[in-house]
């Protein structure tokens, strides 16, 4: 385990024999660099049987027998001619040799190098777990959303359909987690830089999708066909709206992601919480347009059927007399399935799990040969 942000503190503790891990609260850790940061953070992994590629250069040292030369001022010792890379143990002057080079353990200068190397060891491997943590699960997400969106057939809306494909692209881009880019600054502040323009994107999509939502349900159908075919271009809409309404959160789950959990995760999620306003006010808009509607039709959802009316309902009249059931005709599943959807539908407002992870111990288990993370 390790500390929260700005404490080192790691802890390693032998499992009890009888464990039950909740398989949905560990997350593999897969990458081979951030296994090897966390093995050089706390190298007791490495006993626990976790397969690693290397361990920390200062862990190895630390081990080793190490010797410090002393040397006057200025002097320097002679490159080896049998070693590349190696030193001899004297210095010369420029004709002959000056002096022989003093000897002294460095085993504890090591150690104290060593210690200071596991420590930002600690802090850095627990902010790529939990850089790594989050970044999987976007990428996860985005792939499905992505899969979803791509089997919307509508050929009017191409355009449309093609840019917000092209966003989820670029974002998911941006999940695809990399060691190098959490590690470095300058490449952490241009990947920001760049989720601003997807976020500005994003807005700018997601607002046209509630709008339109907004048009159509300002519209009174004249015939029930007319209600039928503008609940139809709704159930369109709203799933370009519930797609962008995610990414605009994933996009400012990368933004804290990158930031290191530096910057409160209010201020990442502040657009996000807005559209969540502006889209609860539309849903209750489109409920009252469905209720309005209902009471012109004389809709039944439960029976899937609506009164006739007009030259249908004359028509029909005599029948009335034989069974009750002429008095109405069925209105067809897709219709009804539109109806209860767009009447019932609910966005989860994802801010109310605001846990800040990266200000949260850092608990990790090894376990047959791998290590996970525990997100409980």
């Amino acid at each position: 385990m390790f500390g929260k942000k700005n404490e080192l503190q790691v802890q390693v503790e032998q499992l009890p024999d009888i464990f039950e891990d909740n398989g949905l609260a560990l997350v593999e850790i897969e990458d081979d660099k951030v296994i090897n940061r966390i093995i050089s953070a706390v190298p007791q992994l490495a006993q626990a049987g976790v397969n690693v590629g290397a361990v920390a250069e200062g862990m190895q040292l630390a081990n080793q027998g190490v010797y410090q030369a002393i040397l006057p001022a200025g002097a320097k010792l002679v490159n080896s001619k049998d070693m590349e890379g190696a030193v001899r143990g004297f210095f010369r002057n420029k004709k002959e040799i000056a002096g022989q080079a003093n000897w002294m353990n460095a085993d504890s200068t090591v150690n104290k190098i060593a210690a200071a190397n596991i420590a930002n060891a600690a802090m850095g491997a627990a902010a790529l777990v939990v850089g790594q943590y989050y970044m999987k699960q976007i990428n996860d997400e985005l792939a499905d959303m992505n899969s979803n969106i791509s089997k919307l057939a509508n050929f009017q809306m191409a355009e449309y359909k093609g840019k917000v494909l092209t966003l989820m692209t670029q974002v998911k881009r941006a999940s695809e987690f990399q060691t190098e880019i959490l590690e470095d600054n300058n490449l952490r502040n241009e990947e920001i830089q760049r989720l601003q323009g997807l976020e500005t994107t994003c807005m700018d999509l997601l607002n046209q999708a509630n709008v339109t939502i907004s048009e159509l349900s300002s519209k009174e159908g004249e015939s029930f066909e007319k209600y039928d075919k503008l609940m139809s271009e709704v159930a369109i809409w709203q799933k370009y709206q519930g797609a962008l309404t995610e990414v605009l959160y994933m996009i400012a789950d990368l933004n804290y992601t990158l930031h290191l959990g530096a910057i409160s995760k209010k201020q990442c999620y502040a657009a996000y919480s807005d559209m969540y306003a502006m889209e609860n006010n539309l849903i209750d808009k489109l409920r009252k347009w469905h209720e309005f509607h209902k009471k012109k039709f004389k809709i039944d959802v439960d029976q899937a059927r609506m009164e006739r009316q007009g030259i249908d309902a004359a028509i029909h009249k005599p029948l009335e007399l034989i069974s009750e059931k002429w008095k109405y005709r069925n209105i067809g599943k897709e219709a009804v399935t539109n109806i209860r959807v767009q009447r019932n539908i609910q966005i989860n407002d994802r801010t109310l799990d605001m846990r800040d992870l990266y200000n949260e111990d850092v608990r990790l288990i090894a376990k047959e040969g791998k290590l996970y993370y525990s997100t409980i």
